[in-house]
């Protein structure tokens, strides 16, 4: 793979210039939004990056290596939570990759959708225009999808949409799987749910396969680096700097409302500042983004006084952080059910020998996306309906989570539109339900996600802490 042409190493000629647009982190959104404003010439921009280009990492390239890089320290920044006491007083890992690319360089590859009525949300949140039909072509322009037959459904390419796309980021479903799904999926219609064949048109819920963000033509996982920064290697006017660490916002010395003019950073131990003409735009991730604006004094005086910094802004940054909760369920196969064990060509048209394109391939899917009324009794869905009623009669919510809340509960009472709650993802790994590992050992992996958890958490950031707690 060719070094991207425009990333720099000089970091005291970077700091010497002036961009127009200043993009702190070069992860999914960063290089997204970085190699689409270069596409006017007239523009400058300039992206900051921790980390360093691990893109001809084999671990990063392989699609299956993100069993790796999301544990490895040279992947990942070693995030993790507060002890949780809902979980046994553990620590939860939070990967987030610390590379070009950011977390799509890391991430098990499943490039799926939300259903309409979340996106419909963030609308009527206050957010004018950020409905699922205005943010459609969007989704559609980032992406190239190849057709493919899918023995799984029948020889029907079950996502029409996105045929006829030319994005940068590449999709196209798995070349194999194991002869374990389709006992999968008559399971699951035997539950009384259906297959989605379209499952990207607004109703995600049902069963379907996934198509993965892998360039099968190339065996290539397709990250930010590789499809945006890539798209854009030869412009002129954008510009990376890696092992550049961003510490703080430079604000201009402005009565009034405060106006970002550039960005401290650390690069080997020094210290630099680069200027920004227009905008510095901050996409360093869930974590890091409130941290950079704590140190820069915007977030809470309680929190900011604490360490000396001056309040700027006051603003309840690192607050009302909502994650997945994941709960993977494991099993072995018996030496029996071992020896039944197939690996099957899902696309009819490979001619090559099915599954020794394993490790390039994510192998994720298919999905079944339901509603909690379908996968818990009406009981447990009734306790859960009362929770979110005791949530919502606590006097201290703030305005924006009360209203979350109500979504929360319309969803889950099925008013409106169905939209998931719960997601179960079969995968064909290595070492589960298709491949066996270099000893021989078969599992079969149910990771189970719940996709509306009432919890809320903070960001502590500027103790280098996460924590999610319940608000309960």
């Amino acid at each position: 793979m060719p070094p991207h042409l425009n990333v720099v190493t000089d970091p005291k000629a970077f700091a010497q210039s002036s961009y127009d647009f200043i993009v702190v982190g070069g992860g999914t959104a960063g290089l997204a939004v970085a190699a689409r404003l270069s596409e006017n010439p007239s523009i400058t921009v300039a992206v900051l990056e921790a980390g360093p280009d691990l893109s001809a990492d084999p671990n990063v390239a392989l699609a299956a290596g993100w069993l790796i890089t999301t544990s490895d320290p040279k992947y990942t920044w070693g995030f993790e939570s507060e002890v949780q006491k809902h979980v046994a007083d553990r620590r939860i890992t939070l990967p987030r990759g610390k590379l070009l690319g950011g977390t799509s360089a890391i991430n098990a590859l499943m490039w799926t959708r939300a259903g309409r009525p979340e996106y419909d949300a963030w609308e009527a949140l206050g957010n004018p225009g950020w409905n699922f039909e205005a943010l459609l072509p969007y989704f559609n322009r980032s992406q190239s999808h190849k057709p493919q037959k899918n023995d799984l459904y029948g020889g029907k390419d079950e996502i029409t949409e996105y045929n006829g796309t030319h994005g940068p980021v590449k999709t196209s479903y798995n070349t194999w799987y194991s002869s374990v799904i389709p006992a999968f999926k008559e399971s699951v219609l035997d539950l009384s749910f259906e297959v989605n064949h379209n499952p990207f048109s607004g109703d995600a819920t049902g069963f379907y396969n996934l198509a993965p963000s892998v360039d099968h033509d190339k065996a290539e996982r397709q990250h930010a680096a590789v499809t945006y920064l890539a798209q854009a290697s030869e412009r002129p006017n954008i510009s990376v700097l890696l092992g550049a660490h961003a510490t703080r916002i430079i604000f201009a010395d402005a009565t009034g409302d405060l106006v970002a003019e550039g960005v401290e950073f650390d690069c080997s131990g020094t210290r630099y500042t680069v200027k920004g003409n227009k905008e510095v735009i901050l996409s360093a991730g869930t974590y890091q983004t409130p941290q950079l604006l704590e140190l820069s004094g915007i977030g809470k005086a309680s929190v900011l006084g604490q360490f000396g910094i001056k309040t700027r802004v006051e603003l309840p940054v690192g607050e009302n952080l909502q994650d997945h909760i994941l709960v993977p369920l494991q099993f072995g196969f018996t030496p029996e059910a071992t020896a039944g064990l197939a690996v099957l060509p899902i696309n009819a048209d490979v001619k090559d020998e099915p599954g020794k394109d394993a490790k390039s391939t994510t192998t994720g899917g298919p999905f079944l996306l339901a509603t909690m009324d379908k996968i818990i009794s009406d009981a447990q869905h009734a306790e859960l309906v009362s929770t979110l009623d005791g949530y919502l009669a606590s006097t201290g919510l703030s305005p924006l989570e009360r209203e979350q809340l109500k979504f929360q509960r319309q969803w889950l009472c099925r008013e409106g539109a169905p939209v998931a709650d719960a997601q179960v993802m079969y995968a064909s790994l290595p070492g589960m339900a298709a491949i066996p590992t270099p000893d021989g050992q078969m599992v079969i992996w149910f990771p189970i996600t719940h996709l509306h958890p009432a919890s809320r958490g903070s960001v502590v950031c500027l103790l280098a802490s996460f924590s999610f707690v319940a608000i309960y």
